[in-house]
C-alpha cells in the first residue's frame, strides 16, 4: 500500500478491512509502529497496550467480535455506521 495506514479515518478503515483490502491486525500494527515514531517526542501515548491490540486484531480478523464491542461473537466491530467528522 503505497499510503500510510494511520492517515485514514476509521470509517475509511473499516471499509477497507470489510473489502479485504488490509486485516486488522495490519491496520493496528501500522498504528503502533506510528506511536513506536512519535511518542517519544510528543509523548502522547503513556501505556501502549500492543500485545492486547494485536490480540483484539487478530480476534476481529478471525470474524468473533461482536459489533459493539469486544464481547466474542461473530463479526467486526462495526463502526461504519459513525457520523463523520467531516
Amino acid at each position: 500500500m503505497s499510503e500510510h495506514l494511520w492517515t485514514h479515518s476509521a470509517r475509511t478503515l473499516a471499509t477497507m478491512i470489510r473489502a479485504r483490502e488490509v486485516t486488522s491486525r495490519e491496520v493496528v500494527e501500522a498504528h503502533l509502529t506510528r506511536i513506536e515514531e512519535v511518542n517519544a517526542d510528543l509523548n502522547a501515548v503513556v501505556d501502549v497496550l500492543g500485545d492486547e491490540a494485536l490480540r483484539t486484531a487478530d480476534l476481529a480478523d478471525a470474524g468473533v467480535l461482536d459489533r459493539k464491542s469486544t464481547r466474542l461473537n461473530s463479526s467486526h466491530t462495526d463502526i461504519s455506521r459513525m457520523p463523520s467528522s467531516a
